[in-house]
C-alpha cells in the first residue's frame, strides 16, 4: 500500500461548496445586468452589443453548466473516498479484534500500538 496517498477531503469539501456558489452565482444574474443600459448613440454598436452579448451569455450558461458537473463529480468522488475510508477503518478495527484473539487465544503477548 502506498502511505504517500492522501486526500485533503476538507479542502476538496471546500473547493465542492466553493463551485456550488459561483454556480449559483452565475444563474443569479442575467447578462444584461452588465450591459449598458438605453441607447449607446450608433446601431453598429448596438447590435455589436447585442451579438457580443448573446455569444457572453451563451459561453457563461456553458461555463455555469460545466461548473455543475464539476461540482458533482467532485462531490462523488468525495463521498465515495469518505465511504471507502469509513469500510477500511472498520476493517482494521475487526481485523485488530481478530488478530488480539487469536494472540490471547494462543498465548501470545499482545503488541501495543507503539511497538510495531
Amino acid at each position: 500500500m502506498n502511505r504517500d496517498f492522501s486526500v485533503d477531503a476538507q479542502g476538496m469539501s471546500e473547493l465542492v461548496e466553493k463551485i456550488s456558489a459561483v454556480e449559483k452565482m452565475v444563474w443569479e444574474h442575467d447578462i444584461e445586468d452588465f450591459l449598458p443600459s438605453g441607447e449607446v448613440g450608433h446601431p453598429g454598436v448596438a447590435e455589436g452589443i447585442r451579438e457580443f452579448s448573446a455569444r457572453w451569455e451563451l459561453g457563461i450558461n456553458n461555463l455555469a453548466a460545466d461548473l455543475g458537473e464539476i461540482g458533482g463529480r467532485l462531490g462523488g468522488v468525495l463521498q465515495a473516498y469518505g465511504e471507502y475510508n469509513q469500510s477500511a477503518e472498520e476493517a482494521m478495527v475487526e481485523f485488530r479484534t481478530a488478530m488480539q484473539s487469536l494472540q490471547a487465544s494462543v498465548g501470545m503477548p499482545r503488541v501495543n500500538e507503539g511497538q510495531r
